[in-house]
């Protein structure tokens, strides 16, 4: 009988025993599972802190081009004729155009160029053309001499990727004998880079 007695005795603190590795195995997992997530809930928060602090610095990014929505051309357009009427000028915009940028660039090759405008092409990559579209203006302005450079390179200074590709300007003749300024008329045709 006391044999009986020990072996109940060894069996049941076998079994306690495994019990109780299984369940401190269990805790370890858990343990395990509550690190990872609780760093996961850190990575979370810096990301959010980052996202957070770089918003406005993204959006400025995102200034840069055009958007996607047609009110984001617009919004360029309005712009133009803003800069135009701070200037003192008459702006006319003809009917703009969208050319896909895709076939119009070759593709891109490694360079040692310092030339911005060369770096400028360079930032896109030949996969990403497809996302690209160019808007073209043809512009006439009429005023001052020095406010039409003044327009130009305000223009050109707006935080968009513009290029000037014509040029033509002419003065105005002048029907006034007693006019003491000249005026002065210039059509300019720019592309502008656009997201699409």
């Amino acid at each position: 009988m006391l044999t009986g007695v020990v072996l109940v005795a060894i069996a049941l603190h076998s079994f306690l025993y495994w019990s109780i590795l299984q369940k401190e195995m269990e805790v370890s997992l858990l343990a395990q599972d509550i690190a990872n997530e609780a760093e996961k809930v850190k990575h979370l928060s810096e990301n959010k802190t980052l996202f957070n602090e770089t918003s406005t610095k993204r959006d400025t990014l995102n200034s840069y081009f055009l958007g996607q929505k047609d009110e984001n051309t617009v919004a360029f357009l309005v712009s133009l004729e803003k800069l135009a009427s701070t200037n003192n000028l008459t702006l006319e915009i003809q009917t703009p155009s969208f050319t896909p940028l895709l076939g119009k660039t070759k593709s891109t090759t490694e360079t040692k160029s310092k030339d911005p405008v060369v770096l400028k092409n360079e930032a896109i990559q030949p996969s990403d053309l497809s996302k690209w579209e160019i808007l073209h203006l043809q512009v006439r302005v009429d005023g001052r001499w020095a406010d039409v450079m003044q327009f130009i390179a305000l223009v050109e200074t707006m935080p968009y990727q513009v290029n000037f590709t014509q040029a033509n300007l002419t003065v105005v003749p002048d029907t006034d004998l007693k006019g003491k300024v000249r005026r002065w008329s210039g059509v300019f045709s720019l592309n502008v880079l656009k997201n699409k």
